[in-house]
């Protein structure tokens, strides 16, 4: 293992001291990939970067950031603390910080998001609701308590009756 760069000399007698990686930073270091022509459905639980270049069928929980790559395609229910979508998506989506849609992204569904943080690119495409909630636990838990409803294609889900959401009637697009 090399400590150093090429050229770069330790001095005689100096005390090198490894610092050991916080959790944040292995998670933030670490990726989950489902590989572009592979496919799977179940549960996707995951404190690492989430990456899906596939095609993914279920519940994802993901402690970190989602990223749907461009051909990738998740019919799914998802927690996450960050969300990418630049393939398609479509189901119900639980958010606790940012959200961008990009140029090649199609979300189909409800954005639940407890920071109004959503970011739609020129060709993005965003076609259901965005509800803004105090508690992605209550949406979680509510997937789990009345099974996974996920949507068939070109179906979008049902709200939660169990959710509350704020009134944000005030807001005005500027």
């Amino acid at each position: 293992m090399t400590l150093t760069q090429p050229g770069h000399k330790i001095p005689a007698g100096a005390r090198v001291v490894l610092k050991e990686k916080t959790k944040e930073e292995k998670d933030n270091a670490s990726l989950a990939v489902i590989s572009e022509g592979a496919a799977m459905d179940g549960v996707l639980r995951s404190t690492a970067v989430i990456h899906l270049c596939g095609t993914f069928h279920g519940l994802i929980i993901a402690e970190n950031e989602l990223i749907i790559a461009p051909g990738g395609t998740v019919r799914a229910n998802v927690r996450a603390r960050k969300a990418v979508i630049a393939g398609d998506f479509q189901g119900e989506m639980a958010v606790q910080e940012d959200v961008e849609i990009t140029e090649t992204g199609r979300f189909a569904g409800t954005l639940y998001q407890q920071t109004p943080s959503l970011v739609l690119a020129k060709g993005g495409r965003f076609d259901g609701r965005s509800i803004f909630v105090d508690n992605m636990d209550a949406v979680v838990a509510n997937w789990e308590s009345h099974g996974s409803s996920l949507p068939q294609d070109d179906q979008a889900p049902a709200r939660p009756k169990d959710v509350k959401a704020k009134d944000h009637s005030d807001l005005k697009m500027t």
